[in-house]
């Protein structure tokens, strides 16, 4: 099933099921639709099976964005098996007009599990996904656990840019950068595992973390 430009969202749903779905090209644009910017799974079950979520785009203005390839979120559990996210991106800014400081709030280019949630990935790969901010280039989790099986997390790139605006006629931007935390993932007390995983060849700019945590994050029989 190809859904070409059409979002997904599983919300308060009964359990899910979705094999050989593909999810692409939609560009998501809602500040008060944050997470999810080709499937959104609330307060749901899902399983995702041989399905494809890539090249979509989550952009909220001046929010934080969480998940630009799939969002999921207040005590939703997901599997996914055999699936790829791939070239997804999420962002998002701030703004404040006393400092003149501007930066990016896109969490998990890929994947973002939000609240309490639970996200097991098995023989899956989260590619060349992209967050434009400060957290996960590749996926990024906040009160949740996560665990990935036999996958790889590679390529992933995390863009954490910011500025401050003069006061002059022409105003100017990147005078100061901001370090980002967490090119592969970054979980904020959360419980994450991975087991014979490969993770990568993932990135960030100008400059911060391959992986970051303040909770717990664990390797088994993993290529790091």
């Amino acid at each position: 099933i190809i859904f070409d430009g059409v979002r997904i969202v599983i919300e308060d749903a009964a359990p899910s099921e979705l094999r050989y779905v593909r999810v692409s090209g939609v560009e998501h644009i809602d500040r008060n639709d944050r997470t999810g910017g080709g499937v959104r799974v609330t307060r749901s079950v899902a399983l995702f099976e041989h399905s494809v979520i890539r090249d979509n785009r989550l952009d909220v203005g001046t929010e934080s964005g969480y998940g630009g390839g799939i969002g999921i979120e207040y005590g939703s559990a997901v599997v996914m098996r055999h699936c790829t996210v791939k070239r997804n991106l999420v962002t998002g800014a701030s703004w404040d007009s006393e400092s003149l400081d501007s930066r990016y709030l896109g969490h998990g280019g890929g994947l973002s599990a939000y609240y309490l949630s639970s996200v097991l990935l098995l023989d899956c790969m989260v590619s060349g996904n992209t967050s434009l901010g400060e957290n996960g280039g590749g996926i990024f989790t906040f009160m949740s656990a996560f665990s990935a099986i036999h996958s790889v997390v590679s390529e992933n790139l995390l863009w954490n840019q910011g500025g401050r605006y003069s006061s002059h006629v022409r105003p100017y931007m990147q005078v100061e950068w901001y370090g980002g935390h967490g090119a592969a993932i970054k979980e904020v007390n959360s419980r994450v595992l991975f087991t014979n995983c490969i993770i990568v060849d993932n990135v960030v700019k100008p400059s911060g973390s391959f992986i970051s945590g303040a909770g717990r994050v664990g390797f088994q029989s993993c290529i790091i």
